[in-house]
């Protein structure tokens, strides 16, 4: 099993957060946020792939996750101030 890096973890969480908070609060639309996240999740997984050489989709997975529970908590926090 890959060795799990939780500082890495909580950037994911706290930028997907606080990227999905500007755009929820922007658009008012959970789509676009999720839309947002998902790209931004694909763009940056790839980048890690290509020029970073990681080679492992655990990571990629762990990492995609933990960006949908920033956006989760995010958008949890929106429905209680509109």
């Amino acid at each position: 099993m890959q060795e799990f890096h939780w500082r890495d973890k909580t950037k994911h969480l706290i930028l997907s957060f606080i990227i999905s908070i500007i755009v929820l609060l922007s658009f008012e639309s959970f789509k676009y946020a999720l839309l947002v996240i998902v790209v931004l999740t694909v763009i940056k997984e790839l980048y890690d792939h290509f020029k970073k050489g990681k080679d492992t989709i655990y990571h990629s997975f762990v990492d995609a996750i933990y960006n949908l529970i920033g956006l989760g908590l995010a958008y949890l926090i929106y429905l209680t101030i509109i």
